[in-house]
């Protein structure tokens, strides 16, 4: 860092958002235009060079590291999914400058607004890690860009509208944290589960989004060489924003909502709450207003020792491998029949590629 302390290029890069997509705003703002849905941006013909531009993977990008840390998608996509719902939203929600652009942008509207965010941020994931998502005209890259051109556009409405923030909006800082939540903080808590992986699939996993936070837009500085320097980064960022707000506990809320609503009947009405606070710990599922912990948390070892069988005979059986597969496949089927209950969500599903959909039997909903 040229002699630049992590804590003081944090405090310059809070400051900075994404330079190359707010240039493309400022000029469709100047042409007349202002907040602008996806669909809209991406039809605008100023973003054709731009979307053509930064759709090229970076010169240090290594395929072969992407097709490995994808695989580890596939390898362990049950606890991925888990941790996506249970550790990484509750843990980005308790930053309170992201949360209240949420609510000042209308999306705590009320719940299904939330759900849909929420569906969203599982497509994202999906779209990167399935393969070939991160090749060219791939579906990662398509998402990734996607919600670039969208953080841009609400920075240029919250700036217009003269919203006032004690750091900037979206900005690189967030970003990064972001990332790191999608990549170390799964990684860290795959091995609460029991999964063993190899010091190289790990450095895949950080690798793939690396590349991602790349296409993004994050500054290079906070693209981390090392699994052990992303944990580093991440734990600084976390200390640094993380400040739950009553925004913060309203998309907690309504995300525990969704979860109890996935999980039927009503003896294990308890169960989202004790397992999102088992994953994010007591102090931070105190503050974001996580009811305490009930007779479910004695089924955690449960799922402890399930993650280890399933690692450990996974290792070593083809068959037991496909049995799990099954079992991952029928999450994704859970969260996808959710939302195909109600007509106004059939468009709010999980676009799948046919290679996924084939390797875990899936049927492209309609």
């Amino acid at each position: 860092m040229n002699g630049q302390s992590l804590d003081e290029l944090l405090n310059e890069l809070r400051l900075q958002g994404d330079a190359p997509a707010d240039r493309l705003m400022a000029e469709i703002i100047e042409d007349g235009g202002s907040f602008l849905p996806v669909p809209a941006l991406l039809a605008n013909k100023r973003t054709e060079e731009f979307i053509r531009q930064h759709s090229v993977l970076p010169n240090w990008a290594d395929l072969d590291k992407i097709a490995r840390g994808q695989e580890l998608f596939y390898r362990y996509g049950m606890t991925i999914v888990t941790l996506l719902f249970f550790s990484a939203l509750p843990e980005g929600y308790a930053c309170g400058n992201p949360a209240r652009v949420l609510a000042y942008t209308g999306k705590l509207n009320n719940d299904r607004e939330v759900l849909k965010r929420i569906l969203r941020t599982a497509q994202f994931i999906i779209d990167v890690m399935e393969p070939g998502g991160l090749s060219a005209g791939g579906r990662g890259i398509e998402s990734t860009l996607q919600i670039r051109l969208l953080h841009a556009a609400i920075r240029a409405d919250l700036g217009r509208a003269n919203y006032s923030c004690e750091h900037g909006i979206i900005n690189q800082e967030e970003l990064a944290g972001t990332m790191n939540t999608f990549s170390i903080l799964m990684l860290d808590g795959m091995k609460k589960y029991q999964h063993d992986f190899t010091e190289e699939e790990e450095e895949a996993y950080v690798h793939v989004w690396n590349v991602v936070g790349h296409i993004i837009g994050v500054d290079k500085r906070l693209l981390c060489d090392s699994p052990a320097e992303a944990r580093v980064l991440f734990h600084r960022i976390k200390t640094r924003i993380q400040s739950p707000c009553a925004e913060s506990n309203e998309l907690t809320r309504a995300l525990l909502n969704f979860l109890h609503e996935m999980i039927p009947g009503t003896l294990f009405d308890g169960f989202a709450d004790t397992l999102m606070r088992h994953s994010i710990g007591d102090d931070l599922a105190n503050r974001l207003n996580i009811a305490s912990s009930d007779w479910t948390e004695n089924t955690i070892p449960l799922l402890r020792g399930l993650g280890y069988l399933s690692d450990t005979v996974g290792d070593h059986s083809e068959l037991a491998q496909d049995v799990f597969q099954n079992l991952y496949r029928k999450l994704i089927l859970g969260l996808l029949d959710f939302y195909k209950r109600e007509p106004d969500n059939r468009s709010l599903h999980i676009k799948l590629s046919d290679e996924l959909r084939e390797r875990w039997a899936i049927s492209q909903p309609t």
